[in-house]
Formats: structure tokens, sequence, C-alpha cells
């Protein structure tokens, strides 16, 4: 079999941290199983790190090509001029590729060894000469996350995680698929590329997404890296919602200009429907944490980060109500499961009313001023449980207690 340059894969790794943290991910993919005569691997490190531009050069050595670089697979490192953050470093890998088919890695994070010929198996699968298929899109498989004691979770290929994916770079190309850039290139840059492109193919027809269901041999293992700045930052999960929303305000923008181009309407888009749905949610969920963080002495809180967090959250409220005649409980619940189990958003019991109460009438704290919020907070009071200790629970429990 001649190897088929059609089908040649290009993985990007985003590269900002020591060698040390670097290596595990280069390691996975530089050593890839790979058959002869099936096709080529291509690896590409994008350095973020502007003032070490020579800290990766190591895997451009002739001692790594000879004893660690298996054959059919090459690797070339590209600088960036100036730090970028992620997301940007990402979108530089993928349009410096010469393949078109593209896999992306972080820093610290690593593959099975055979994770890439898998894929390319499914993908020759789908290209069978003599057979009419619609081409492919997407290639999404399960994946492993561990936390800091190593607990592992599976995590599955329709999560918002855009590693363990195979992607099209022509179908990225053909609907203007990119990572945010600039600022919002720093944080919570994975949900608005992947919500587009599960959005592009949810009304793209002509191609289709393949989900790898899920198994013990997963194809990526997330692992916790001590240096991220989701570890550095003990309040980081309670600004995720803010700074989610602030670089999703281009989902909607990407949402409405695909419509319009493709002629889709409003009131049948149920993809848009469940968008706002979810985003409200976890929105909702955040800002409930948010206020748990400050009312147990968040003493650097900034008061930009309230200001992200409810105008964005009110503005989602907002978007949510056009549609919420259309919503049934059954919607609700399906969005608390998956908001739970498959997004990195942290839970605390609402003290503050349900969600569909904040949705039909709003919350009155999130008009309060960054002063006003932190005096409300000082008046809570949270158990071991993250349960909100209310003043009327606690006369019940007395009164209970004092009866007996």
């Amino acid at each position: 079999m001649n190897i088929d340059m059609m089908m040649n894969i290009t993985a990007v790794i985003p590269a900002y941290s020591d060698r040390c943290i670097v290596n595990n991910s280069v390691i996975s993919l530089a050593t890839q199983w790979i058959p002869d005569d099936t096709f080529k691997l291509e690896i590409i490190i994008v350095n973020d790190k502007v003032d070490k531009p020579y800290q990766y050069d190591y895997y451009l050595s002739q001692d790594f090509k000879t004893n660690i670089l298996k054959p059919n697979i090459e690797l070339k490192i590209i600088n960036n001029k100036s730090n970028v953050g992620q997301g940007e470093s990402r979108n530089n890998g993928i349009k410096a590729a010469k393949n078109n088919w593209i896999l992306l890695c972080d820093e610290d994070d690593s593959y099975a060894c055979n994770a890439v010929y898998r894929f390319w198996e499914i993908l020759k699968k789908e290209h069978n000469e003599g057979e009419e298929k619609k081409p492919v899109a997407l290639i999404a498989a399960p994946l492993y996350g561990f936390d800091k004691d190593m607990f592992r979770q599976l995590i599955p290929s329709n999560s918002i995680w855009v590693n363990s994916k195979l992607y099209n770079r022509e179908f990225l190309e053909k609907h203007n698929v990119w990572f945010p850039t600039g600022v919002n290139s720093h944080r919570s840059e994975d949900y608005p590329f992947i919500r587009c492109l599960d959005y592009a193919i949810a009304h793209d027809t002509t191609y289709k997404r393949i989900d790898i269901q899920e198994n013990a041999d997963t194809f990526y293992w997330w692992y916790p890296n001590p240096q991220s700045r989701s570890r550095c930052d003990a309040h980081y999960g309670s600004l995720l919602a803010g700074y989610t929303m602030k670089s999703s305000a281009m989902i909607f923008d990407y949402f409405e200009k695909f419509s319009k181009l493709h002629n889709i309407e409003k009131e049948e888009d149920e993809f848009l429907k469940h968008e706002i749905l979810n985003m409200t949610f976890y929105s909702w969920q955040n800002y409930l944490w948010f206020l748990k963080d400050l009312a147990q002495g968040w003493s650097d809180c900034k008061e930009e980060y309230w200001e992200i967090l409810k105008s964005s959250l009110k503005e989602l409220r907002e978007k949510l109500l056009v549609y919420y005649d259309e919503i049934v409980p059954s919607d609700i619940i399906a969005v608390q499961y998956s908001v739970k189990n498959q997004s990195d958003c942290r839970f605390v019991e609402s003290w503050r009313g349900r969600f569909e109460d904040f949705v039909e009438h709003g919350d009155v704290v999130l008009n309060y001023s960054f002063k006003e919020v932190k005096e409300y907070c000082n008046t809570l009071q949270f158990d071991g449980a993250n349960h909100e200790i209310h003043a009327s629970y606690v006369k019940a429990w007395e009164k209970r207690h004092l009866n007996k």
C-alpha cells in the first residue's frame, strides 16, 4: 500500500512550560506505532515562551531523531513572535500543518502508543474506494482525565475537550472555525472553538461526525499540571463562568452569521436553544461558587471579575427568556447532568433558589455593586458539605431539638 498523502496527520502541541513538562506529550507522539507504508505523522511544537526560543531544540537534534523519533514521523518547531496563549498557538500550528488531518495535544498530556494509527484506521475505512460516503468532519474519542490524587475519570467523546479528536482542516477552513485570539486565547479557549465546530457539523449535512464509543482502551490521557493556571489559582473555578462567557460572545456571533449564510430560522434551531440553556446553567452554577468563594475569604478578588460574571449571566438570561416557553423540565435535567458530569463546573447547593426561579425572576444580587456583593457574602456561612447555613434553617433545627 502506498502512502496516501491525503490521509497523513499533523499533531499540534502548544507549549510554554519547561521541557520536563512538555517531554511527556512529545515522546508519546514521537514514538507512535505506525506500520510501514500506511501514513506519515507530522509533529508541530508551537513555542509560546518567547524569551526562550531554543528551549525545545533538543527535539531537533540528531540524538533525538536517531534514538527516539520513529520512522514515518517528523517534528518541527514554530516560535511565536509574542506570547499569544494556548488558543492562538493552536491556530498557528494548524495553519502551518502540511497535512489536512489535525490532532491536538496539550503540553502536559499524552496519547496512547497506537492512538494515531487507530484514528487513521477509522479514516481509511471511511475512504474505501468505490464507496460513496459523506466526508468526515471530525472523529472524536473518549479520554481519561486524572485529578491531583490520580483518580481516573472517563470523559466521553462528546465533551467540550478539544483533545483526543481528529479534525478535518478543510472543514475548519470552510466554516471559519478557529480558536479565539487576543486575551481570550489565554482562558477558556476550548469552549467557543468546540461549540462553533459542533454547530457547523450539526448544520452542514454534507459532512458527518464519528464518535468512538467509550471503552477501557482510550486514546488520550489528561494529567494535572501543577504549573498550569488552573492549578496555581485557587479561585480559577470561580472565574471560569466569567471568562467562558466573555470569550463565548463569539459563539453567538458565529451562530448568527452561520444561520444567515445558510438560511437557518432561529425558531427552528434546536442547537441554538440548547446551547443558550447550557451556557446559562453553567454560568449560574459558577456564579453560586463565586459567591461562596467570596464568603470564605477570597481577599484578592477584583471588581472586574464580578463585573464580567454578572454582565455575562444577565445577558445569557435575557437570551434564554426568548425561548424559555419552549423549554421543558427534561431539558433542564439533561443540561444539569451534562454540565455536572462533562464540564469543569464546580457545583454547590443553591441557596438562591432554583435555576428555574432565576430564569423567570432574575436575582437581585446581580444588581449589586462589588462593594455590596462583598457585604452580602460576609453574611453567608457554609458547612463542610458546602451547604449554605441559612438563619431560618438554624432556627428550625434549634426549635426541633429544644422541643425534644
